[in-house]
């Protein structure tokens, strides 16, 4: 869709259209309540999975209308490199399994991180309206690479680690991991940006 969307100006403009942007927050809104919220709906067979197909459908339309702003080229890049990084951060992942040390550093350092793109972003927002200072969008979007290459690894401890997460809460899982891949992906569009 991210594509198609930077492809084919019309498309990409049906994307950007309110009532799709509408459709696609409540959707998702409402996927995601019922996903997080209820283990009753996580575990119904079929309804998760179409609950989880559609909060895919519906991030995956707000990330296209993002897209239909972009150069064909810079939204390949980012989905080279956006491949490229997963399957780093999935093998280191792997080698770190066992380590509950690090597991907890990777909490304590999630939080600290958190807290500060908290105070950092409004920050660069607030300074950079209606300026040309790409400077300070290129710190947001490596602090945001960074933190959301953390939070992928973590995820993926999560999952590997069977005291955290029960085998049958694959769909939270696999949202999970999905939501800080699709934020890994925009905060290295940022980074690669060539606007139309």
């Amino acid at each position: 869709m991210c594509l198609l969307s930077a492809a084919n100006a019309g498309f990409g403009n049906f994307m950007n259209r309110v009532d799709v942007a509408i459709y696609s927050l409540v959707g998702l809104i409402v996927a995601v309540s019922m996903l997080a919220c209820t283990k009753e709906w996580r575990f119904a067979v079929p309804w998760n999975y179409l609950l989880l197909l559609v909060a895919t459908i519906c991030e995956a339309s707000s990330v296209a209308a993002m897209t239909a702003k972009f150069e064909v080229g810079a939204v390949l890049s980012a989905i080279f490199v956006l491949a490229i990084t997963l399957v780093c951060l999935f093998t280191s992942s792997f080698f770190v399994k066992e380590s509950r040390r690090l597991q907890q550093a990777m909490v304590g350092s999630m939080f600290v991180a958190s807290i500060a793109t908290l105070f950092i972003v409004p920050f660069l927002l607030i300074n950079t309206y209606g300026k040309n200072y790409e400077w300070a969008w290129v710190a947001l979007a490596c602090v945001g690479c960074f933190l959301s290459a953390i939070y992928v690894i973590y995820d993926l401890l999560v999952i590997m680690d069977l005291a955290l997460v029960a085998q049958d809460e694959y769909i939270l899982a696999a949202f999970m991991l999905y939501a800080d891949i699709v934020r890994l992906f925009i905060y290295i569009l940022i980074l690669l940006s060539e606007k139309k």
